[in-house]
Protein backbone atom coordinates (compact mmCIF):
# COMPACT_ATOMS: atom_id res chain seq x y z
CA UNK A 1 0.00 0.00 0.00
CA UNK A 2 1.26 3.42 -0.97
CA UNK A 3 1.92 6.16 1.63
CA UNK A 4 -0.86 8.24 0.10
CA UNK A 5 -3.30 5.42 0.70
CA UNK A 6 -2.04 5.08 4.27
CA UNK A 7 -2.64 8.76 4.87
CA UNK A 8 -6.12 8.57 3.38
CA UNK A 9 -7.03 5.56 5.54
CA UNK A 10 -5.68 7.31 8.65
CA UNK A 11 -7.64 10.50 7.93
CA UNK A 12 -10.79 8.46 7.38
CA UNK A 13 -10.27 6.63 10.66
CA UNK A 14 -9.71 9.89 12.53
CA UNK A 15 -12.85 11.34 10.98
CA UNK A 16 -14.95 8.40 12.08
CA UNK A 17 -13.54 8.59 15.61
CA UNK A 18 -14.18 12.34 15.71
CA UNK A 19 -17.80 11.94 14.60
CA UNK A 20 -18.38 9.22 17.23
CA UNK A 21 -16.78 11.37 19.91
CA UNK A 22 -18.88 14.39 18.93
CA UNK A 23 -22.11 12.41 19.05
CA UNK A 24 -21.04 10.75 22.32
CA UNK A 25 -20.09 13.95 24.11
CA UNK A 26 -22.48 16.49 22.66
CA UNK A 27 -25.29 14.58 21.02
CA UNK A 28 -26.00 11.78 23.54
CA UNK A 29 -29.66 12.02 22.63
CA UNK A 30 -28.97 11.34 18.98
CA UNK A 31 -31.34 8.87 17.49
CA UNK A 32 -31.61 7.28 14.10
CA UNK A 33 -35.12 6.94 12.77
CA UNK A 34 -38.33 6.86 14.81
CA UNK A 35 -40.85 9.60 15.55
CA UNK A 36 -40.51 12.14 18.33
CA UNK A 37 -43.20 13.55 20.61
CA UNK A 38 -43.27 17.19 21.67
CA UNK A 39 -44.58 18.61 24.93
CA UNK A 40 -44.50 21.87 26.83
CA UNK A 41 -43.82 22.46 30.50
CA UNK A 42 -44.49 25.78 32.24
CA UNK A 43 -42.23 26.89 35.10
CA UNK A 44 -41.84 29.88 37.36
CA UNK A 45 -38.04 29.58 37.44
CA UNK A 46 -35.86 27.63 35.00
CA UNK A 47 -33.18 27.10 37.65
CA UNK A 48 -30.39 27.01 35.02
CA UNK A 49 -32.14 24.50 32.71
CA UNK A 50 -30.77 24.72 29.16
CA UNK A 51 -31.59 23.38 25.79
CA UNK A 52 -30.20 19.88 25.37
CA UNK A 53 -30.58 18.87 29.04
CA UNK A 54 -32.07 15.40 29.45
CA UNK A 55 -35.68 14.63 30.31
CA UNK A 56 -36.13 11.75 32.76
CA UNK A 57 -39.40 9.89 33.26
CA UNK A 58 -39.33 7.88 36.51
CA UNK A 59 -35.52 8.08 36.32
CA UNK A 60 -35.38 6.76 32.71
CA UNK A 61 -33.99 9.01 29.95
CA UNK A 62 -37.04 9.85 27.83
CA UNK A 63 -35.92 12.75 25.68
CA UNK A 64 -34.34 16.19 25.88
CA UNK A 65 -35.11 19.87 26.39
CA UNK A 66 -35.56 21.44 22.97
CA UNK A 67 -35.76 25.04 24.11
CA UNK A 68 -36.24 27.34 27.10
CA UNK A 69 -38.02 30.68 26.65
CA UNK A 70 -38.81 33.45 29.10
CA UNK A 71 -42.00 35.52 28.70
CA UNK A 72 -41.49 38.85 30.48
CA UNK A 73 -44.95 40.18 29.66
CA UNK A 74 -47.07 37.48 31.26
CA UNK A 75 -48.76 38.24 34.58
CA UNK A 76 -48.99 34.57 35.53
CA UNK A 77 -45.63 33.97 37.17
CA UNK A 78 -46.21 30.20 37.22
CA UNK A 79 -46.11 30.26 33.37
CA UNK A 80 -43.37 32.77 32.62
CA UNK A 81 -40.88 30.04 31.63
CA UNK A 82 -41.82 27.86 28.66
CA UNK A 83 -39.81 24.67 28.24
CA UNK A 84 -40.27 22.76 24.99
CA UNK A 85 -39.56 19.03 25.20
CA UNK A 86 -38.78 16.43 22.58
CA UNK A 87 -39.77 12.99 23.90
CA UNK A 88 -38.99 9.55 22.53
CA UNK A 89 -42.45 8.26 23.48
CA UNK A 90 -45.71 9.60 24.84
CA UNK A 91 -46.03 9.98 28.61
CA UNK A 92 -49.34 9.52 30.47
CA UNK A 93 -49.57 11.70 33.55
CA UNK A 94 -51.83 10.99 36.52
CA UNK A 95 -53.36 13.33 39.06
CA UNK A 96 -50.54 12.94 41.60
CA UNK A 97 -47.71 13.53 39.07
CA UNK A 98 -44.68 15.78 39.71
CA UNK A 99 -42.52 17.72 37.22
CA UNK A 100 -39.33 19.20 38.70
CA UNK A 101 -36.06 20.74 37.54
CA UNK A 102 -33.31 18.96 39.48
CA UNK A 103 -29.52 18.97 39.69
CA UNK A 104 -27.94 16.30 37.52
CA UNK A 105 -24.89 16.12 39.82
CA UNK A 106 -23.54 18.00 42.79
CA UNK A 107 -20.96 19.65 40.56
CA UNK A 108 -23.53 20.99 38.10
CA UNK A 109 -25.87 20.18 35.28
CA UNK A 110 -29.66 20.04 35.20
CA UNK A 111 -32.35 17.70 34.07
CA UNK A 112 -36.12 17.78 33.91
CA UNK A 113 -37.57 14.97 36.05
CA UNK A 114 -41.10 13.73 35.43
CA UNK A 115 -42.76 11.43 38.00
CA UNK A 116 -45.96 10.22 36.25
CA UNK A 117 -47.79 9.31 39.50
CA UNK A 118 -50.00 6.34 40.35
CA UNK A 119 -52.81 5.11 38.07
CA UNK A 120 -55.16 4.92 41.03
CA UNK A 121 -55.25 8.73 41.30
CA UNK A 122 -56.85 9.15 37.87
CA UNK A 123 -55.60 10.40 34.50
CA UNK A 124 -54.39 14.03 34.19
CA UNK A 125 -55.27 15.93 31.03
CA UNK A 126 -54.31 19.53 31.93
CA UNK A 127 -51.26 21.69 31.27
CA UNK A 128 -47.89 20.45 32.40
CA UNK A 129 -46.84 22.68 35.31
CA UNK A 130 -43.51 22.15 37.00
CA UNK A 131 -41.36 23.46 39.82
CA UNK A 132 -37.66 23.96 40.43
CA UNK A 133 -35.76 22.40 43.27
CA UNK A 134 -33.22 24.78 44.79
CA UNK A 135 -29.56 24.20 44.09
CA UNK A 136 -27.83 22.21 46.82
CA UNK A 137 -25.04 24.74 47.24
CA UNK A 138 -27.49 27.65 47.16
CA UNK A 139 -29.73 25.95 49.74
CA UNK A 140 -26.67 25.33 51.87
CA UNK A 141 -25.70 28.98 51.56
CA UNK A 142 -29.19 30.05 52.66
CA UNK A 143 -29.01 27.74 55.66
CA UNK A 144 -25.60 29.18 56.57
CA UNK A 145 -26.90 32.75 56.25
CA UNK A 146 -29.92 31.98 58.42
CA UNK A 147 -27.81 30.32 61.12
CA UNK A 148 -24.73 32.53 60.96
CA UNK A 149 -24.91 33.60 64.63
CA UNK A 150 -25.47 30.02 65.77
CA UNK A 151 -22.51 28.85 63.71
CA UNK A 152 -20.33 31.58 65.20
CA UNK A 153 -21.36 30.51 68.72
CA UNK A 154 -20.70 26.88 67.83
CA UNK A 155 -17.25 27.68 66.46
CA UNK A 156 -16.47 29.75 69.58
CA UNK A 157 -17.61 26.86 71.76
CA UNK A 158 -15.41 24.47 69.78
CA UNK A 159 -12.44 26.79 70.24
CA UNK A 160 -13.09 26.90 74.00
CA UNK A 161 -13.45 23.12 74.10
CA UNK A 162 -10.20 22.61 72.19
CA UNK A 163 -8.45 25.02 74.59
CA UNK A 164 -9.79 23.13 77.61
CA UNK A 165 -8.68 19.83 76.10
CA UNK A 166 -5.22 21.17 75.41
CA UNK A 167 -4.98 22.45 79.00
CA UNK A 168 -6.02 19.06 80.39
CA UNK A 169 -9.50 20.07 81.58
CA UNK A 170 -12.46 17.73 81.45
CA UNK A 171 -12.53 14.00 80.74
CA UNK A 172 -11.16 14.30 77.21
CA UNK A 173 -8.36 16.63 78.35
CA UNK A 174 -7.48 14.34 81.23
CA UNK A 175 -7.53 11.40 78.82
CA UNK A 176 -5.02 13.17 76.59
CA UNK A 177 -2.71 14.53 79.31
CA UNK A 178 -3.18 12.18 82.29
CA UNK A 179 -1.09 9.04 81.86
CA UNK A 180 -2.76 7.34 84.84
CA UNK A 181 -6.17 7.81 83.25
CA UNK A 182 -4.83 6.46 79.97
CA UNK A 183 -3.50 3.42 81.79
CA UNK A 184 -6.87 2.91 83.49
CA UNK A 185 -8.60 3.20 80.13
CA UNK A 186 -6.17 0.69 78.63
CA UNK A 187 -6.91 -1.69 81.52
CA UNK A 188 -10.65 -1.21 81.01
CA UNK A 189 -10.28 -1.94 77.29
CA UNK A 190 -8.23 -5.05 78.14
CA UNK A 191 -10.96 -6.17 80.54
CA UNK A 192 -13.58 -5.63 77.85
CA UNK A 193 -11.50 -7.65 75.39
CA UNK A 194 -11.13 -10.44 77.97
CA UNK A 195 -14.87 -10.33 78.59
CA UNK A 196 -15.60 -10.67 74.87
CA UNK A 197 -13.09 -13.51 74.69
CA UNK A 198 -14.89 -15.27 77.55
CA UNK A 199 -18.21 -14.64 75.79
CA UNK A 200 -16.79 -16.14 72.62
CA UNK A 201 -15.63 -19.19 74.59
CA UNK A 202 -19.03 -19.54 76.24
CA UNK A 203 -20.72 -19.20 72.85
CA UNK A 204 -18.48 -21.95 71.46
CA UNK A 205 -19.31 -24.23 74.40
CA UNK A 206 -23.01 -23.54 74.00
CA UNK A 207 -22.80 -24.24 70.27
CA UNK A 208 -21.13 -27.58 71.05
CA UNK A 209 -23.91 -28.48 73.52
CA UNK A 210 -21.86 -28.10 76.69
CA UNK A 211 -23.27 -26.74 79.95
CA UNK A 212 -26.87 -26.19 80.98
CA UNK A 213 -27.64 -23.67 78.24
CA UNK A 214 -26.00 -25.84 75.59
CA UNK A 215 -27.98 -28.87 76.71
CA UNK A 216 -31.11 -26.76 76.80
CA UNK A 217 -30.56 -25.75 73.17
CA UNK A 218 -29.29 -29.04 71.71
CA UNK A 219 -30.23 -31.94 74.06
CA UNK A 220 -33.44 -33.49 72.74
CA UNK A 221 -34.01 -35.54 75.91
CA UNK A 222 -33.79 -32.42 78.08
CA UNK A 223 -36.08 -30.60 75.68
CA UNK A 224 -38.59 -33.45 75.96
CA UNK A 225 -38.35 -33.32 79.76
CA UNK A 226 -38.95 -29.58 79.71
CA UNK A 227 -41.86 -30.13 77.32
CA UNK A 228 -43.32 -32.72 79.71
CA UNK A 229 -42.87 -30.33 82.62
CA UNK A 230 -44.65 -27.61 80.64
CA UNK A 231 -47.48 -30.03 79.84
CA UNK A 232 -47.75 -30.91 83.54
CA UNK A 233 -47.88 -27.23 84.44
CA UNK A 234 -50.57 -26.74 81.79
CA UNK A 235 -52.50 -29.63 83.32
CA UNK A 236 -52.18 -28.15 86.79
CA UNK A 237 -53.35 -24.78 85.49
CA UNK A 238 -56.31 -26.46 83.78
CA UNK A 239 -57.20 -28.24 87.03
CA UNK A 240 -56.83 -24.97 88.91
CA UNK A 241 -59.18 -23.27 86.42
CA UNK A 242 -61.66 -26.13 86.85
CA UNK A 243 -61.42 -25.81 90.64
CA UNK A 244 -61.99 -22.07 90.41
CA UNK A 245 -65.00 -22.59 88.13
CA UNK A 246 -66.39 -25.19 90.56
CA UNK A 247 -65.82 -22.80 93.46
CA UNK A 248 -67.66 -20.05 91.59
CA UNK A 249 -70.47 -22.50 90.94
CA UNK A 250 -70.68 -23.25 94.68
CA UNK A 251 -69.24 -26.75 94.53
CA UNK A 252 -67.01 -28.10 97.28
CA UNK A 253 -65.99 -26.57 100.59
CA UNK A 254 -64.34 -23.54 98.97
CA UNK A 255 -67.35 -22.98 96.74
CA UNK A 256 -69.64 -23.21 99.77
CA UNK A 257 -67.42 -20.73 101.57
CA UNK A 258 -67.56 -18.34 98.61
CA UNK A 259 -71.23 -18.72 97.66
CA UNK A 260 -73.17 -19.91 100.73
CA UNK A 261 -73.98 -16.78 102.74
CA UNK A 262 -75.27 -18.80 105.73
CA UNK A 263 -72.05 -20.80 105.90
CA UNK A 264 -70.00 -17.64 105.60
CA UNK A 265 -72.04 -16.03 108.37
CA UNK A 266 -71.54 -19.07 110.60
CA UNK A 267 -67.81 -18.92 109.89
CA UNK A 268 -67.72 -15.25 110.77
CA UNK A 269 -69.64 -15.95 113.97
CA UNK A 270 -67.23 -18.79 114.85
CA UNK A 271 -64.25 -16.55 114.25
CA UNK A 272 -65.84 -13.82 116.36
CA UNK A 273 -66.44 -16.34 119.17
CA UNK A 274 -62.87 -17.58 118.84
CA UNK A 275 -61.61 -14.02 119.05
CA UNK A 276 -63.78 -13.43 122.12
CA UNK A 277 -62.51 -16.63 123.73
CA UNK A 278 -58.89 -15.78 123.09
CA UNK A 279 -59.53 -12.32 124.43
CA UNK A 280 -61.02 -13.74 127.62
CA UNK A 281 -58.09 -16.17 127.92
CA UNK A 282 -55.67 -13.29 127.51
CA UNK A 283 -57.62 -11.38 130.20
CA UNK A 284 -57.26 -14.35 132.61
CA UNK A 285 -60.94 -15.27 132.68
CA UNK A 286 -61.99 -18.88 133.35
CA UNK A 287 -59.90 -21.85 134.45
CA UNK A 288 -57.70 -21.97 131.35
CA UNK A 289 -57.30 -18.19 131.41
CA UNK A 290 -56.22 -18.29 135.05
CA UNK A 291 -53.92 -21.21 134.23
CA UNK A 292 -52.31 -19.13 131.50
CA UNK A 293 -52.09 -15.79 133.31
CA UNK A 294 -52.25 -16.38 137.10
CA UNK A 295 -48.71 -16.57 138.50
CA UNK A 296 -50.00 -18.25 141.71
CA UNK A 297 -51.30 -21.24 139.75
CA UNK A 298 -47.98 -21.49 137.97
CA UNK A 299 -46.21 -21.39 141.34
CA UNK A 300 -48.55 -24.09 142.71
CA UNK A 301 -47.84 -26.29 139.67
CA UNK A 302 -44.14 -25.75 140.22
CA UNK A 303 -44.51 -26.77 143.91
CA UNK A 304 -46.51 -29.87 142.91
CA UNK A 305 -43.97 -30.96 140.28
CA UNK A 306 -41.16 -30.31 142.75
CA UNK A 307 -42.90 -32.43 145.38
CA UNK A 308 -43.45 -35.20 142.83
CA UNK A 309 -39.80 -35.02 141.87
CA UNK A 310 -38.84 -35.39 145.57
CA UNK A 311 -41.17 -38.38 146.06
CA UNK A 312 -43.49 -36.62 148.47
CA UNK A 313 -47.11 -37.75 148.79
CA UNK A 314 -48.80 -40.85 147.41
CA UNK A 315 -48.30 -39.93 143.75
CA UNK A 316 -44.68 -39.00 144.38
CA UNK A 317 -44.04 -42.28 146.24
CA UNK A 318 -45.80 -44.15 143.43
CA UNK A 319 -43.48 -42.50 140.89
CA UNK A 320 -40.20 -42.82 142.83
CA UNK A 321 -40.54 -45.73 145.34
CA UNK A 322 -40.36 -49.19 143.73
CA UNK A 323 -42.08 -50.88 146.71
CA UNK A 324 -45.19 -48.76 146.35
CA UNK A 325 -45.20 -49.41 142.65
CA UNK A 326 -44.88 -53.16 143.26
CA UNK A 327 -47.82 -53.06 145.78
CA UNK A 328 -49.97 -51.22 143.25
CA UNK A 329 -48.90 -53.72 140.59
CA UNK A 330 -49.82 -56.65 142.92
CA UNK A 331 -53.23 -55.10 143.65
CA UNK A 332 -53.73 -54.59 139.94
CA UNK A 333 -52.80 -58.26 139.29
CA UNK A 334 -55.24 -59.44 141.98
CA UNK A 335 -57.98 -57.32 140.50
CA UNK A 336 -57.19 -58.78 137.07
CA UNK A 337 -57.36 -62.32 138.52
CA UNK A 338 -60.66 -61.49 140.26
CA UNK A 339 -62.12 -60.04 137.07
CA UNK A 340 -60.92 -63.09 135.09
CA UNK A 341 -62.60 -65.44 137.57
CA UNK A 342 -65.73 -63.34 137.52
CA UNK A 343 -65.81 -63.47 133.71
CA UNK A 344 -65.19 -67.25 133.68
CA UNK A 345 -68.15 -67.92 136.09
CA UNK A 346 -66.13 -69.00 139.12
CA UNK A 347 -67.24 -68.17 142.67
CA UNK A 348 -70.50 -66.98 144.18
CA UNK A 349 -70.40 -63.49 142.76
CA UNK A 350 -69.70 -64.84 139.28
CA UNK A 351 -72.57 -67.33 139.58
CA UNK A 352 -74.77 -64.53 140.88
CA UNK A 353 -73.89 -62.51 137.75
CA UNK A 354 -74.02 -65.27 135.17
CA UNK A 355 -76.21 -68.15 136.67
CA UNK A 356 -79.91 -67.45 135.99
CA UNK A 357 -81.07 -70.38 138.18
CA UNK A 358 -79.21 -69.03 141.20
CA UNK A 359 -80.64 -65.64 140.51
CA UNK A 360 -84.17 -67.10 140.39
CA UNK A 361 -83.62 -69.02 143.70
CA UNK A 362 -82.37 -65.88 145.41
CA UNK A 363 -85.30 -63.95 143.98
CA UNK A 364 -87.76 -66.62 145.24
CA UNK A 365 -86.11 -66.67 148.66
CA UNK A 366 -86.34 -62.88 148.87
CA UNK A 367 -90.02 -63.05 147.95
CA UNK A 368 -90.68 -65.68 150.68
CA UNK A 369 -88.75 -63.62 153.21
CA UNK A 370 -90.67 -60.51 152.19
CA UNK A 371 -94.00 -62.36 152.59
CA UNK A 372 -92.96 -63.70 156.00
CA UNK A 373 -92.02 -60.22 157.14
CA UNK A 374 -95.32 -58.86 155.88
CA UNK A 375 -97.28 -61.54 157.79
CA UNK A 376 -95.23 -60.89 160.91
CA UNK A 377 -95.88 -57.18 160.67
CA UNK A 378 -99.63 -57.82 160.24
CA UNK A 379 -99.73 -60.24 163.18
CA UNK A 380 -97.75 -57.96 165.46
CA UNK A 381 -100.80 -56.02 166.92
CA UNK A 382 -102.68 -59.21 167.77
CA UNK A 383 -99.62 -60.72 169.40
CA UNK A 384 -99.13 -57.60 171.46
CA UNK A 385 -102.75 -57.59 172.57
CA UNK A 386 -102.69 -61.25 173.57
CA UNK A 387 -99.42 -60.75 175.51
CA UNK A 388 -100.98 -57.86 177.36
CA UNK A 389 -104.12 -59.90 178.22
CA UNK A 390 -102.20 -62.95 179.40
CA UNK A 391 -99.76 -60.87 181.40
CA UNK A 392 -102.68 -59.14 183.16
CA UNK A 393 -104.18 -62.43 184.27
Amino acid sequence: MKPKQHATLGLFFLGVVGVLAWFTLFQSDFRVGGESRVATVWLEDAGGLRSGDPVLVAGVRWGKVDGVRYDARTEDLARRIQVDLVLDQDVTLFADHRIEVKDATVLGGKNLSIEPGSPGSGTYAGEWLGSTKPDVLAALGEVLDENRSSLRNTIAGLETMVGDVNSGKGVLGALISDEGLRDSLDAAVANVEATFADLSKVTTQVSSGEGTLGRLLFDQALAQQIGSAVENVDGLLAEARTAIEDARAGKGALGTLLVDEAFAENLRTTLDDLATTTGRLAAGEGTIGRLLTDPKIADDLAVITDALAKGEGTLGRLILEPAVYEDVAAISADLRTFSSALVSGEGTISRLVYDDALYQEIDRSLRVLTGTLEEAREAAPITTFLNAVFVGF
